[in-house]
């Protein structure tokens, strides 16, 4: 028993008739018995910390139960245990009870790893990513500023193929278990803050969980750039040592060799391959080896200065035996802690011969030899030159990434490259000999292949793009460069062609040309492709005496889908409104989107002006069905706007701009119809334009003013303030109302500088109302769509009310209920801040909208302003008293202010006053007036 049990780690003990009988060394140590004799003769209820009615038979049903064990010493600790019978001993049952304590010191170990291990992913300097299904769940700080980025939350449930370089996302698609199967880092790019690349290394790690995966990954973009600067400095000092004209060759304290440049080999006759690693003894008769082996170890062992530059002459060997004179520099050069020794290698054979010729010779031959010698060496450098770059040509030919072929004159190939192999997929054995493929393709195209005949005829040379197939049978564009090689008779001896892959260029331009000019949401032709389209189509209605008809689009209610449903979905309704605009018209008509939610169509080779109507209603009825975007049902309707060539216009610039003109005509009419150009919308076409040229420079010129109007209590009938309005001061027509000019400001964008200085000049007013002993005036200014969308009218207002040196309840803000229903986010933000400073908020036109009401719970609204259009007929029309005496008593109890515009007569203040109106403007009182007159009107208030 005990040799069975003593390395189990559960406790096991034997009773035999009530007592113990035996025990494993587990349970004697964890129990705190010494030996089994001290066991020995135990009962059940002393190791057992169980009820008064428990029965140590309860186990022998061989199930794992939860006890109690109580140790001679210490304190009680808990077991699963289980009783057994010992087979073949009569009465003797086994207790096994398995410690839970270890569990838990298991558990709380396993915890503490937990959180170092977290430590150390939180500290590492490493990219460590943690991802499921290919989503992001975790990314460490070191890969957050890898990729750029700050935020986990913009990193966290996003597709890990979001931070990698679409070239690569090809990898991602295939999943993350595809990578971890390699085995080994994968070299990619990573997108940094979603423009820059850098390069990395990543390692794909399996995490336990189907579909878990840990992503590890090394920012390598310093190394690839040390590395490639490295490689290139080597190529270039190889080529630098290739193209001496003396031998270099680099020997270790050995004598082996290590390097043998160009030179070397033509000198020596052996190539580089056959000497690396050779004893440079080789390359010297045997009684010169032994000099040279002398010398080096001499100098070795003398520890002198290094060698830098010493000349000796000893007697070279060439692979063929034969020997010849040789002068050798030899130099110390040091590699790391390695000493080397280079060697530059002059065979002065040549010379020596000379130097014979010159003491033998006479004196009266000495100039001739001279000049011989002279004409010799010029004659053996210009062969060196030459050879020289016949072998740097040839080492460029088969570096260089185009292919080259030699053909002769029949164009039989003759030799190729071996870019010429990878572009086409020919080896050079498969095409020599024979006519290459591009031959054969321009040899098809007749007219192709006569020009280029002739070109090389007339100018030796001839380029050109053709489409080819590889071996494979994959086509691919082609650009070839064909020149002529003459002999020295003048006769063509060979032609070199130039053979380059072209097809991502062609690729490249067909994608650049095909974004140039079409829309890349919906396919359509694009405003420059349309104008071309349109262009050409005036070109041919002219031609053939017919008229072309355009129209133009706007999607009634897009903008509210937009911000409603959200951008992805705005831009399905888009994409599902163009597919409806090509079902309404021909093939020969073009359907364009100029941009957001504006088409156009072109109607060609028109037989009847009245089709136009037709196609327009067959427009309105598409567009005004329901767009199912997923799963959400959304409504918009069409205005369009028509123009005729040639009635209204010879050009596609003006008919452009008819046909907008009459589309907002449309709009105007209530949407949803159409409108054809008509000579007053020219009219009103060039007013437009003559107030947008002239708005232009308002502003510097200082042609803008502000009138004021007041505004009275009608429970003090005192002045509770002005209402700034706005007027232009044109130099030529003079003054001009509001109603024309600022529509043109909102459309431009002037808007936003030109309520800058709105909020300056009545800040400016309001000091100087109080510098003139006025008292305090509030005044209250009108602000644009734009302005209210934009929250740096925060801080205009802050540094505007700091320069004045005023407080922010000398200001009111006069907003209209349209503007709280175009976009409701921004809108918020930007009237939170402005009440929370201080600044008095109305509505004005209230009433106008869809739901006016629900909007004094959602926005900081103080003064609710009645439009005029309910007041005008208020003594009249009782459904207008009504509408008044609702919104004022609704806006009572929500502690709201009413003011009621374009009180124009005492009846109409009788009725106001009645219904507790808080406020009035209007004619009755005053019309807006110049700061001057205001100033005399405060001050009459203040005699009366």
């Amino acid at each position: 028993m005990e040799q069975l049990t003593s390395s189990v780690r559960d406790l096991i003990v034997c009773f035999a008739d009530g007592h113990v009988v035996e025990a494993n060394k587990a349970a004697l140590t964890r129990l705190g018995y010494k030996n089994l004799s001290d066991m020995t003769g135990v009962t059940p209820e002393a190791l057992l910390v169980v009820g008064d009615d428990f029965d140590i038979s309860s186990l022998s049903d061989g199930r794992n139960r939860s006890l109690r064990l109580r140790p001679r010493k210490g304190a009680a600790f808990a077991v699963e245990a289980s009783l057994q019978k010992v087979e073949g001993v009569p009465n003797k049952v086994a207790l096994i009870a398995h410690d839970l304590s270890l569990h838990m010191e298991s558990a709380d170990a396993l915890s503490a790893s937990e959180s170092r291990f977290r430590d150390l992913v939180e500290r590492s300097i490493s990219f460590l990513c943690a991802c499921e299904n290919g989503i992001i769940t975790y990314l460490n700080p070191a890969g957050l500023e890898m990729i750029g980025r700050k935020k986990l939350s913009k990193v966290v449930g996003k597709p890990f193929s979001n931070i990698v370089h679409e070239d690569y996302r090809a990898l991602i698609d295939g999943g993350l278990g595809a990578l971890s199967e390699e085995g080994d880092v994968i070299p990619m790019k990573f997108l940094y803050r979603s423009r820059k690349t850098i390069d990395v290394e990543v390692g794909v790690t399996p995490v336990g969980v189907v579909g878990a995966y840990m992503v590890q990954a090394r920012d390598i973009t310093r190394r690839l750039l040390s590395a490639n600067r490295l490689r290139e400095r080597e190529e270039c000092l190889r080529g630098i040592v290739d193209t001496v004209a003396e031998g270099i060759i680099t020997t270790n304290t050995k004598g082996e060799i290590q390097a043998f440049n160009k030179a070397a080999e033509r000198i020596f006759g052996y190539s580089q391959t056959e000497m690396m690693g050779a004893s440079v003894n080789g390359l010297m008769t045997r009684s010169h080896s032994v000099r040279h082996n002398g010398f080096v170890k001499n100098y070795l062992k003398g520890g002198g200065r290094p060698l830098q530059g010493h000349a000796r002459l000893l007697e070279g060997l060439r692979k063929d035996g034969t020997k010849f004179p040789l002068e050798i520099t030899l130099s110390e050069l040091r590699q790391g802690k390695e000493k080397l020794f280079t060697a530059l290698v002059r065979d002065i054979t040549e010379r020596r011969k000379t130097e014979d010729a010159l003491r033998l010779a006479q004196d009266d031959l000495e100039r001739r030899v001279e000049e011989r010698t002279q004409a010799l060496t010029q004659e053996v450098a210009e062969r060196r030159r030459i050879e020289e770059s016949l072998r740097l040509t040839a080492r460029v030919i088969e570096a260089t990434s185009e292919g080259v072929v030699l053909t002769d004159p029949e164009f039989r190939v003759t030799s190729a490259n071996p870019a010429f192999t990878r572009i086409t997929g020919y080896s050079a054995d498969e095409i020599m000999g024979k006519k290459p493929q591009f031959h054969t393709k321009l040899k098809r195209d007749k007219e192709l292949y006569a020009q280029m005949l002739e070109s090389i005829e007339s100018k030796d040379h001839w380029e050109g793009e053709i489409w080819n197939k590889r071996k494979t049978g994959e086509r691919y564009a082609q650009r070839l460069a064909i020149s002529t090689i003459h002999s020295e008779e003048g006769e063509i001896h060979q032609y070199a062609v130039l053979v380059s892959d072209i097809t991502q260029r062609k690729q490249d331009e067909e994608r650049i040309r095909y974004q140039a000019n079409y829309d890349a949401l919906t396919g359509l032709p694009n405003r420059s492709s349309f104008l071309q389209s349109l262009n050409q189509a005036l070109l041919l209605g002219k031609r053939q005496e017919r008229k072309v008809i355009l129209m133009f689009i706007d999607l009634d209610g897009f903008k509210l889908v937009n911000d409603t449903l959200g951008h992805e979905l705005g831009d399905l309704l888009l994409t599902q409104a163009a597919a409806r605009l090509l079902d309404c018209v021909r093939t020969s008509d073009t359907v364009a989107r100029l941009g957001g939610d504006e088409f156009t169509i072109c109607l060609t080779e028109i037989c009847d002006e009245y089709d136009a109507p037709i196609v327009a209603q067959r427009v309105i009825d598409s567009l005004s069905q329901a767009f199912i975007l997923k799963g959400q049902e959304a409504f918009v309707s069409a205005s369009i706007g028509i123009t005729t060539f040639p009635d209204d216009a010879e050009n596609a610039t003006d008919l452009l701009k008819h046909a907008d003109a009459a589309m907002y005509r449309a709009k105007e009419k209530g949407k949803d119809n159409f409108q054809y150009f008509t000579a007053d919308m020219n009219e009103e076409v060039k007013e437009r334009l003559f107030m947008k040229n002239g708005l232009s420079n308002a502003l510097e010129r200082q042609e803008f003013v502000l009138y004021y109007q007041p505004k009275m209590g009608l429970e003090t009938d005192g002045l509770t303030g002005v209402e700034a309005l706005m007027r232009w001061k044109h130099p030529e027509i003079g003054l001009v109302p509001p109603g024309r000019f600022i529509p043109v400001l909102e459309e431009t964008g002037l808007v936003v500088d030109v309520g800058v200085w709105i909020l300056q000049e009545a800040c400016r007013q309001h000091v100087a109302w109080i510098e003139q002993g006025l008292p305090p005036i509030r005044v209250a200014v009108n602000l644009s769509a734009r302005q209210l969308r934009d929250t740096a009218l925060i801080g205009i207002f802050e540094q505007v009310l700091k320069d004045a040196g005023i407080g922010p309840e000398s200001m009111e803000i006069e907003i209209t209920e349209s503007m709280l229903m175009s976009d409701h986010g921004p809108v918020i933000k930007v009237l939170g801040a402005l009440h929370e400073m201080g600044l008095h908020v109305a509505m004005d036109d209230f009433g106008t909208g869809y739901s006016s009401l629900s909007y004094l719970k959602k926005f900081p609204i103080d003064t609710i302003k009645i439009d005029r259009s309910f007041v005008a007929d208020i003594a009249v029309d009782k459904d207008d008293a009504e509408i008044i005496r609702t919104i004022i008593n609704m806006a009572q109890s929500l502690r709201r202010r009413v003011v009621a515009e374009g009180v124009e007569d005492a009846e109409q203040l009788q009725i106001l006053r009645d219904y507790k109106c808080h406020e009035v403007q209007g004619y009755f009182f005053s019309p807006p007036m110049p700061a001057a007159e205001m100033n005399a009107y405060v001050l009459g208030l203040k005699t009366d």
